[in-house]
């Protein structure tokens, strides 16, 4: 998965808990199965460059994402294939 790709998945997670005036926990747990650490660990990893939620967690955080606010951008021909 792409650095961009994840920063792109912060911010928009982070914008839509701002929209609906959520904690940054409860967008965590909207996202990352009940954990409401999920996204903050993401974001130190990525400040870190290592550590963070498992890979598969953030992947189906971002289907999760997409889900509860789809995106308005049409996917990159990277991202389908």
């Amino acid at each position: 998965m792409a650095r961009r790709e994840t920063q792109d998945f912060i911010d928009r997670a982070l914008a839509l808990a701002v929209r609906n005036e959520w904690a940054d926990t409860t967008i965590s747990r909207k996202l990352f199965n009940g954990n409401p650490y999920g996204l903050g660990r993401l974001i130190d990893a990525m400040k870190a460059g290592v550590g963070g939620p498992p890979h598969m967690a953030v992947i189906e955080a971002m289907e999760e994402l997409e889900r509860i606010a789809p995106s308005k951008k049409k996917p990159s021909a990277r991202m389908l294939a």
